[in-house]
């Protein structure tokens, strides 16, 4: 059936309402987006509006964001969102950023919390008119921040 599968696990997860699934019919009971965020998100039934993460999607009050940057403190159940690897950065759309893994990211340095999920997700290198050009992608990683993995 045209949709199924849409989180590549679970029959029942259906793409809805939008684009060649325009005509698959979505459930009163799912969140409504006109573009899919990088947010993850999900369902809750206790929602107000006024919470933080609430009215998601602008139509529905029980549509919450959850687990991303400024969501953090809301956890999403596991049908939210993929299970994020530990020591991966989480693009599920993908970035052409320069991007890699550094334990010693935290607020506040430059290109740290790269995907919104992960303190330790940081760019760096080249691209976005050279913002992140002082931050090393090369060989050179282990000896400016120790621990660091790099991926293209």
């Amino acid at each position: 059936m045209l949709g199924c599968f849409a989180d590549g696990h679970h029959l029942g997860c259906r793409y809805c309402g939008h684009g060649i699934y325009e005509n698959v019919t979505c459930p009163t009971s799912v969140c409504n987006f006109v573009n899919e965020p990088v947010t993850p998100y999900y369902w809750d039934t206790l929602c107000q509006m006024g919470m933080l993460g609430c009215n998601a999607d602008g139509i529905h009050v029980q549509c919450r964001f959850c687990d991303f940057q400024p969501f953090n403190s809301i956890q999403c159940p596991e049908t939210a969102r993929p299970t994020y690897e530990d020591g991966e950065c989480w693009f599920p759309s993908g970035t052409a950023q320069t991007h890699r893994w550094n334990p010693k990211c935290k607020w506040g340095i430059l290109g740290c919390w790269a995907d919104g999920v992960h303190r330790q997700c940081q760019y760096c290198g080249s691209g976005s008119d050279g913002i992140y050009e002082s931050i090393s992608c090369g060989k050179d990683w282990a000896d400016d921040e120790e621990g660091s993995v790099v991926f293209p």
